[in-house]
């Protein structure tokens, strides 16, 4: 976590894989924040999956499954946070943040950053809900663990707007209490998805960006 933190708040992340053959030719700033997007993905899959692999055991012993409960959570959940969203999206301080990408060139740009930006989340949510979770809880009691997992989750969000760092914190318990009751980390990418594109979304309607974009 700490690498991850540091190589994409330098910038060495984005500059390194914006540097690429592949992405020479892509716009400056989307190839960083899709380098930023890659290398993120890579350091919150990559390392749990070794050590669980060479522990012997499976993905879905750390909450990646995909299973049927909690289905009225995906039916309440856009009715609560899209209006939560959209208000929140008025505020300069988030506008300034949202989207990573600032100002696309174009639609399928923005379609590209946000394929890979919501990738990143089911990754986070792999990392932290799955594999930090369900690691603690073999040491420790529910709610410990879920402090303890919780914590340096808000840490990652110090750098965003500070309604978003404190309520990173308790979104966190929650979404780690749903982990566990439901026995599955896919809650959470929906939510973590359904908040982060609908920000984005909001913001950039906010700023006049999609009267003024060409495809």
């Amino acid at each position: 976590m700490l690498l991850q933190n540091y190589l994409s708040a330098s910038g060495i992340a984005g500059n390194f894989i914006s540097g690429l053959p592949f992405f020479i030719n892509f716009n400056t700033s989307f190839a960083y924040v899709l380098g930023w997007g890659i290398f993120t993905i890579f350091i919150y899959t990559f390392i749990p999956l070794v050590t669980i692999y060479a522990l012997k055991e499976t993905p879905k012993q750390y909450g990646f499954s995909f299973n049927k409960n909690g289905k009225l959570i995906y039916l309440i959940a856009p009715i609560l946070i899209l209006p939560i969203t959209f208000i929140f999206s008025k505020s300069q301080d988030f506008q300034n943040t949202y989207p990573f990408l600032s100002n696309p060139n174009s639609f399928i740009e923005l379609i590209c950053w946000e394929a890979i930006y919501l990738v990143q989340f089911a990754a986070l949510e792999f990392f932290f809900r799955g594999f930090m979770l369900h690691a603690i809880l073999r040491l420790t009691n529910v709610w410990v663990a879920i402090l303890l997992t919780s914590t340096p989750y808000m840490l990652i969000h110090l750098v965003k707007p500070t309604p978003e760092t404190i309520a990173s914190f308790f979104g966190s318990i929650l979404l780690c209490w749903i982990a566990i009751k439901f026995k599955t980390i896919a809650i959470g990418i929906y939510l973590h998805i359904l908040l982060a594109a609908s920000m984005d979304l909001f913001a950039l309607f906010n700023k006049g960006w999609f009267s003024k974009v060409y495809i």
